[in-house]
């Protein structure tokens, strides 16, 4: 597959042609990201894979949830067997898919698509619907009807959910969009109180003829059973510069409240500038007005509509039922693709640090790309290679009880449905990222229904996946960690376990461009920072579940002093100074001196007299804000004082020196 940067949905051409015109077609599992173009941007990579569309394919995935953990790693239990003869679209079963050759016809281009291998699923995953025109957003109303948007046609269709019937005429088509590149109809979302309040948002890029100009707007349609009777912009938003980072997913939150994800348009400068709302996360009310509670609201410096800014180019937005925080997925450059908690409105710091000094590389993740404007907020997870993620959701149904709070994404660069385990009471860390299943092509929408399932959407496919499989369960740790610079790491999987079978293989990667295999291995790691080091199991029905640990690699600080004079003589102060001792991922904090005589000191520049002579060994310890030590030691030479010039010495004889009065004595 080939990532371009701004071409997400353009046809393919040659893989040399640059990132505006270029647009390939991949299998998931396929090599991805390595011939990305210099300056493309994971956004577009999701062009690549995400349109190619087929009957499913599935991988196993890593159930984590607390209470549900089998103790031991069931490694020698008899092989359970697959059942024959099934296919995907049999509910029910768990089963494994042979895909043939996938003909794909998109815009005139037919892309030949090689055969995926045959994998086993895991849960329930069903063909809901297919056949169907780029389904870019999903949106299930408690009346049985799914409504889907049509990126290129502008058109909102209705399926009903019961029977699976697809009404031959558009709910709505809204005129003039522009489906080129990353434009599109590109979001959708029903009132909260629909089919009774008979609302139905758009987010639509419009070629405005007239004045010659394109722009995204957001459009509130009024419903008349299965007929859109019409329509209102409540917002428009700047015109448009390119085709790419448009963003697009909009949704009402639990405050009622209406979000909307926009990209900065591959324009840096705007995700900081407090006056456009590129580059933002906009929250409205149901007519486009701005809430009296928005963070900027009435403010004159801000577009009022701001919740967050320093954004780069957002496809998922979803909500947590039991906090109300906002979550988005966002796309970075070549690194850093991100999930990001938003703050909540009383907090003062609303920025993500996308700007115009934003790059790969240019700090240690993830602040290289998010280190512009004041306090830049850090994502609360984030992969090193860019994987492309798509929209998303938090689970809150009842097939799956241990998911219940999870965030549930689809990715573009793979086809993946990840699971990322929230750590409750504030679920605002992820514990791990599982994957699910992996769809024959991008995965781009993901909804819950009122059925309680996930809908996903592929390019031309609707899927629903329910009820739960029974896929190995992977579980690491990582010892120490933090770890020091050249001391061994042991990971271990050993608490990785197979409800229904064993487990074959344990993949490592350390996050460091090397690997390993086996339940115990160590691995030293050369360089400090942070390292993603994954683990992915195998069980003899090649399911396969994975998990994840950031590991922290510190550097122990540099002690370095010298002595002046040395050699000392007795009764002289000798000046240490440990200026030169450094920190190579900090900062030193302390000194700490032992002279050799049995005294101490502390400081980075101490004087200290020697009272003997002889030979001392000075040992300097330094602590750095890690609490980690660096230790050096010299040895000092004390002489005894050289003689100098003496004083007389007096002295006399008497003689006699016992004598009577009167007799002469001689003093000599």
């Amino acid at each position: 597959m080939t990532s371009s940067g701004s071409g997400r949905w353009q046809e393919a051409t040659s893989p040399s042609q640059s990132c505006s015109s270029s647009r390939s077609f991949a299998m998931p599992g396929t090599s991805i990201g390595t011939a990305r173009p210099h300056g493309c941007t994971s956004r577009s990579s999701r062009a690549s894979s995400r349109w190619a569309s087929s009957a499913g394919s599935a991988t196993g995935r890593s159930e984590r949830g607390e209470g549900r953990r089998p103790d031991g790693r069931n490694r020698g239990r008899k092989q359970s067997q697959q059942p024959e003869g099934r296919n995907q679209h049999t509910p029910g079963v768990r089963r494994a898919v042979s895909l043939g050759l996938v003909l794909v016809m998109m815009a005139g281009a037919i892309v030949t698509l090689a055969p995926a291998p045959p994998v086993a699923a895991a849960g329930q995953i069903e063909v809901y619907k297919t056949g169907l025109d780029f389904p870019i957003a999903l949106a299930l109303s408690s009346d049985g009807r799914i409504f889907f948007a049509e990126k290129t046609t502008g058109s909102i269709r209705i399926i009903y959910r019961a029977n699976r019937t697809l009404l031959p005429t558009s709910f709505i088509t809204l005129p003039n969009t522009d489906g080129a590149g990353e434009r599109g109809l590109l979001g959708l979302a029903l009132d909260p109180g629909f089919p009774s309040t008979p609302y139905v948002y758009a987010y639509q890029t419009y070629n405005d003829v007239t004045n010659g100009t394109t722009y995204n707007r957001i459009v509130r349609i009024r419903a008349s059973g299965n007929v859109g009777v019409s329509y209102t912009v409540i917002l428009r938003l700047p015109p448009l510069s390119a085709a790419i980072h448009n963003g697009g997913v909009i949704g009402f939150g639990p405050d009622g409240k209406l979000y909307a994800v926009v990209g900065e348009n591959g324009n840096q400068s705007r995700s900081q500038d407090p006056l456009s709302p590129m580059g933002k996360v906009l929250r409205m009310e149901s007519n486009g007005s701005a809430p009296p509670d928005n963070p900027f609201y009435n403010n004159p410096s801000w577009y009022n509509l701001t919740y967050t800014y320093g954004h780069r180019n957002m496809f998922g937005l979803a909500f947590h039922p039991m906090t109300g925080r906002v979550y988005v997925t966002e796309n970075g450059p070549t690194c850093n693709d991100e999930i990001n908690l938003l703050p909540n409105l009383a907090s003062p710091d609303r920025n993500f640090g996308w700007g115009p000094t934003a790059s790969c590389g240019s700090l240690p993740p993830p602040a290289d790309t998010n280190r512009d404007g004041p306090n830049p907020l850090f994502p609360i997870w984030w992969w090193g290679t860019t994987i492309c993620p798509t929209n998303a959701a938090i689970y809150r149904g009842p097939y799956f009880p241990t998911w219940q709070g999870d965030l549930f994404m689809g990715d573009c660069n793979t086809g993946r449905f990840h699971r990322l385990h929230l750590v409750p009471p504030n679920y605002d860390s992820v514990a791990s990222d599982d994957i699910l299943w992996t769809a024959p092509a991008s995965i781009i929408a993901v909804a819950i229904g009122p059925d309680g399932a996930f809908w996903l959407t592929t390019p031309s496919t609707i899927y629903r996946y329910w009820d739960s499989g029974q896929p190995p369960i992977a579980s690491l740790t990582a010892t120490p960690n933090p770890a020091i610079v050249g001391s061994p790491v042991a990971f271990d999987a050993s608490g990785s376990s197979d409800p229904d079978g064993n487990i074959v293989s344990d993949a490592w990667n350390f996050g460091d461009s090397t690997g390993g295999s086996g339940v115990n291995v160590v691995h030293t790691y050369l360089t400090f920072g942070t390292f993603n080091a994954t683990l992915t199991i195998t069980d003899n029905e090649s399911f396969t579940a994975t998990a994840y640990r950031h590991i922290v690699v510190r550097a122990p600080p540099i002690a370095s002093f010298t002595a002046n004079p040395n050699p000392a003589v007795v009764g002289a102060s000798v000046t240490f100074d440990a200026s030169a001792s450094r920190d190579p991922d900090g900062n030193v904090v302390a000194y700490a001196w032992d002279f050799g005589d049995s005294t101490t000191g502390s400081g980075a520049i101490t004087t200290h007299p020697y009272t003997i002579p002889g030979t001392f060994n000075v040992t300097l310890n330094v602590t750095d804000n890690d609490s980690l030590n660096g230790t050096v030691s010299h040895d000092g030479v004390v002489q005894a004082a050289p003689p100098g010039p003496q004083p007389p010495v007096a002295d006399f004889l008497a003689d006699p020196v016992r004598v009577n009065p009167g007799v002469p004595v001689t003093f000599d």
